[in-house]
């Protein structure tokens, strides 16, 4: 709209592939912990079509006030798959391996404040101040619940920081707090 406001967006298509030692199969026992771990050999690549929409306004002299949206609509995706052994020389021992997720969608909002305090006097300029809030709504489908959406594993519906620092000539430090 202006150099100052600036609306951004952007739709793309994604790939990632499983970790090569996933997909080996390959199985490790551990006789201490009772776990017994199999590769994967069945593990494809997880593809995403991704939809970003943001809008910013950059303060002066330096900062930013910012808003963004987006979706991921996932096909397959990695979860860890475990169960204990019913029967045979691992009886008792938990088996994990490696799995796909069949599919899956990622909202969120993401809000966002930097502000370098340049009213200050001399070297105190460089001190700046920044947050950021991200809200989540990640679901996927597993292969052992067909048909039934639950949330991603791993994934936290709030994350936030908000960080400190100083930047001035060659010096860059940071000091952030981050939750999720």
């Amino acid at each position: 709209f202006t150099p100052q406001l600036q609306l951004r967006g952007a739709i793309t298509k994604t790939i990632a592939r499983p970790n090569p030692q996933d997909i080996l199969p390959v199985r490790t026992v551990n006789d201490t912990t009772l776990v017994v771990t199999d590769g994967n050999p069945d593990l494809r690549a997880t593809e995403s079509i991704n939809y970003d929409l943001g809008i910013a306004y950059y303060l002066k002299p330096l900062g930013v006030l910012s808003a963004s949206a987006f979706q991921k609509e996932i096909d397959g995706f990695y979860a860890d798959s475990t169960e204990t052994v019913q029967a045979g020389e691992f009886r008792g021992y938990q088996l994990t391996h490696p799995d796909m997720g069949t599919g899956g969608r990622i909202r969120g909002l993401e809000l966002e404040v930097q502000k370098r305090l340049t009213f200050l006097p001399g070297a105190l300029s460089g001190l700046g101040v920044g947050a950021n809030h991200t809200w989540l709504d990640a679901e996927g489908t597993y292969s052992n619940r067909p048909g039934v959406k639950l949330p991603f594993n791993g994934a936290a519906k709030r994350n936030w920081n908000v960080n400190v620092f100083y930047a001035r000539g060659p010096v860059d430090l940071r000091v952030f707090v981050n939750y999720r």
